[in-house]
């Protein structure tokens, strides 16, 4: 995955993470066709990793079901959600490392 489909797995739109014309390759509706202007593109590699921690805790925050919480389902989902924001923030954290030395 790139660092791209990471913050979008974290939370953030298609329009925050990708340039207008990926949006308009990947079929996503209401994106322009311009090809810079998204957030991550003016972002330094420092910034980008602190966004991907921001989305991580709203995201954690949002799938965080209640010890009480009565439908086991739901609990299930949550623990698998969580699990996939941790491997999407980990991939962030790897790729922000790996760029750094190049």
């Amino acid at each position: 995955m790139s660092i791209n489909a990471c913050l979008v797995e974290l939370g953030a739109t298609y329009k925050e993470a990708y340039s207008g014309t990926m949006c308009n390759f990947l079929g996503i509706p209401g994106c322009s066709q311009k090809p810079v202007g998204t957030i991550y593109n003016r972002m330094s590699k420092g910034e980008i990793l602190g966004w991907a921690k921001v989305l991580y805790r709203e995201s954690i925050i949002k799938y965080h079901p209640d010890k009480v919480h009565r439908n086991p389902d739901f609990r299930i989902f949550c623990d698998i959600k969580a699990r996939q924001l941790n491997v999407a923030l980990d991939r962030v954290k790897s790729l922000v490392e790996y760029n750094k030395g190049m």
